[in-house]
This record gives structure tokens, sequence and C-alpha cells, in this order.
């Protein structure tokens, strides 16, 4: 059995309970082609880790499941944009959130921080971030 890493490959947790492995290249070429076969409803939680050096420059949303974010190291703020307006989480090392189904979110950071990222993939929308 091969021991992997999150850095360069994402996995897909599908509902049956397999996991497949995915290059980072291919899975974005799969999640945005809305032809591709491997694109559908059932595709699975997406499991994906991502280091930041500066506030993302995107909005996305999820809008076929929630995603759950775990601080693995550094200080991570995740905006969310709601119904309320923009509401503003702080996590550490260690903690997480639960980012509801189809809402817009974005991520500031001071320094360098990771996370770890639980996502049902199928859907994703981004818009650019000063789109509110």
């Amino acid at each position: 059995m091969d021991v992997k890493t999150l850095k360069n490959e994402y996995v897909v947790a599908n509902p049956e309970g397999k996991a497949q492995i995915l290059k980072s290249d291919d899975f974005w070429r799969i999640a945005f082609d809305k032809g591709n076969p491997a694109n559908h409803p059932k595709m699975g939680y997406l499991m994906s880790q991502f280091s930041f050096e500066k506030d993302w420059d995107t909005w996305e949303r999820h809008p076929n499941g929630d995603e759950i974010v775990f601080c693995t190291s550094g200080h991570i703020t995740l905006v969310l944009d709601s119904d309320k307006g923009h509401e503003s989480i702080e996590l550490e090392q260690g903690q997480y959130i639960v980012v509801p189904q189809n809402t817009w979110h974005t991520a500031k950071v001071k320094k360098l921080a990771s996370a770890v990222f639980l996502t049902w993939g199928f859907g994703t929308e981004t818009r650019n971030i000063d789109q509110t």
C-alpha cells in the first residue's frame, strides 16, 4: 500500500464507500466540465489540503452539500456571505467549521496557514472576490 499526501492529490470518497485518488489538475478539469461523466451528483466528498499565504481572490459555494474546513496550521478567517450579510469566523490550528450548503465563502489569511477541506465537490461554483 502506498503512502500518499494531499499536497498534489485529492481523495474522492463516493457514497458507496470507495476512495478514488485524483491528481489536482484532473479533479478541477472534471469538477468544472458539466459534460464529464465523472462529474455527477453522486461524485462524493472530496478531501483536499491547501496552504495559503494570502487572501483568496474568489468566493466559492457548494450547492449540493456542506463543506468542512479544518485548520491544520496558522490562522484562517473564513468569511461567509449569508442573508444576514458577511460573517467572519476565525479558525486556529485544530479548529473546524461546517460551511452550510449553498453558502458563498472566501478566506483571509495574515500569514501562512493550511487547512483540510471535506467538500461535496459536484456543482462547485466560484465568483470573483469583488462580486458580493
